[in-house]
């Protein structure tokens, strides 16, 4: 039995490898932002006058999770070549979002540093969620619109 008989029995690795590689590729860089985004905090409230602090490095650093943006290309890539791993390509990238809007919140508040204003970060990642479940759509309906057949100008 040579290899090529081999690899046509049972179950192919192919077919499950590519899939999870694609969703490993919004995996890693989600996780990534999150952990960035709070192992780069600065950790503490700078005084900028008698009155006014600058608490916006306190426990999370903006930067980072603001790159979390960019897992829409990811998203939608994933969704626009396996439309039917859109909505768990999108989950992947919602929910690390959702779960560092909560640590900054609650982060936040256990510094006493909290005025209600932080409580913003959950209507980011609300936006996140609109924006990665429109580019896992805009992905299986750009795939759809490329699978139906093309027509010429004169009909025919």
């Amino acid at each position: 039995m040579t290899s090529r008989d081999r690899s046509d029995q049972g179950f192919r690795w192919g077919r499950l490898a590519r899939p999870s590689l694609y969703l490993f590729s919004i995996t890693v860089p989600a996780a990534a932002f999150m952990a960035l985004a709070f192992g780069t905090a600065g950790g503490e409230a700078i005084e900028i006058s008698r009155d006014s602090y600058d608490t916006s490095e306190l426990v999370m650093n903006s930067d980072w999770w603001l790159a979390a943006y960019l897992l829409a290309f990811p998203v939608f890539l994933v969704a626009h070549r396996y439309p039917r791993l859109a909505v768990i390509g999108a989950a992947i990238a919602v929910v690390p979002q959702w779960a560092t809007a909560h640590i900054y919140f609650t982060r936040f508040v256990e510094t006493g540093w909290g005025d209600g204003l932080e409580g913003l970060a959950y209507f980011d990642a609300g936006l996140r969620t609109v924006l990665f479940v429109g580019a896992a759509a805009l992905g299986v309906h750009v795939q759809r619109r490329s699978a139906l057949p093309s027509r010429s100008v004169d009909g025919t």
